[in-house]
């Protein structure tokens, strides 16, 4: 895990969950692999392709099936996606929700 916040790859903590339990959307389109790690809650991962996804709805988003987020906390995109955002109705405000991608295949 990287510690420079200051590098583009650096693990990532959003500032703010929505009430309805759903992350903002993070831009992850320079990358092909993005691991999601949300400690202590259940949650979904949703993936978006277009330019700019509604956030206020599902309408634009692709939710992952369950293999891709075992029930630990810890999911795997292998897949390069344009945005990505996690929902579960555990998620608050002060939950830390960290996001570290990788843009070479290996």
């Amino acid at each position: 895990m990287l510690i420079s916040q200051n590098c583009e790859t650096a693990a990532y903590i959003p500032d703010t969950i929505t009430t309805a339990g759903v992350s903002n959307a993070y831009d992850r389109q320079a990358f092909a692999k993005t691991t999601i790690h949300v400690p202590g809650v259940a949650f979904t991962v949703q993936v978006s392709n277009r330019v700019t996804p509604n956030e206020s709805t599902d309408d634009d988003w692709i939710t992952l099936p369950d293999t891709y987020n075992p029930a630990d906390g810890f999911a795997y995109v292998d897949m390069p996606v344009v945005w990505v955002r996690v929902k579960g109705t555990g998620l608050t405000k002060d939950t830390p929700i960290y996001i570290l991608s990788n843009q070479y295949h290996f």
